[in-house]
């Protein structure tokens, strides 16, 4: 009896897992290695940009996606991090792509870090995180042939007042991932 009880525990929890990551196509079986860690292409906008990234990569966790990428300054100012949103898409998928906006992640556990990206102070490496208000697709979303793909979509100074608007990120994006 003690067994069985212990045998549906475990099918309860990996249907639980099963049921909350959504596949990008239904009828589409992936097999093979998952990939936790991918590269991400930074696009730059067509306007230019205040900011330069690289040697990203998109990290997959329980939760939900962080990006990690190297963030230099191509400004004559320093630029609040905080003021930072980016626009990611992985794609193509069966109906274009899969987009979601990104903020810079706090590190509360390393006090002292530098909340301001300047002219003088080289690259720097941070991670992002997904927005609140934006809803993370499940780990099965994307797979192994999809690109990565990211912008910026909106730099803020620590007034709350744009100072780089990308109001067409996505449209970039898709472009870049080719439309279905």
């Amino acid at each position: 009896m003690r067994r069985s009880t212990g045998v549906a525990v475990l099918i309860a929890a990996t249907l639980q897992v099963l049921v909350a990551q959504e596949p990008s196509a239904p009828g589409h079986l992936y097999r093979g290695p998952l990939f936790a860690t991918r590269p991400a292409r930074f696009i730059e906008p067509p306007n230019g940009g205040l900011l330069e990234f690289a040697d990203s990569s998109l990290h997959w966790s329980v939760n939900s996606p962080s990006l990690d990428t190297l963030v230099r300054s191509r400004s004559v100012r320093s630029i609040p991090v905080s003021g930072i949103l980016l626009r990611l898409a992985f794609g193509p998928t069966d109906d274009g792509m899969v987009t979601f906006r990104l903020r810079p992640q706090f590190n509360t556990d390393l006090p002292g870090l530098p909340d301001r990206i300047t002219p003088d102070g080289g690259a720097r490496r941070l991670r992002f995180v997904i927005v609140p208000e934006d809803r993370a697709p499940g780990v099965l979303a994307l797979t192994p042939a999809m690109q990565i793909v990211f912008t910026v979509e909106q730099i803020k100074n620590d007034e709350n007042q744009s100072l780089f608007d990308n109001p067409d990120a996505a449209e970039l994006l898709w472009d870049v991932l080719g439309r279905p």
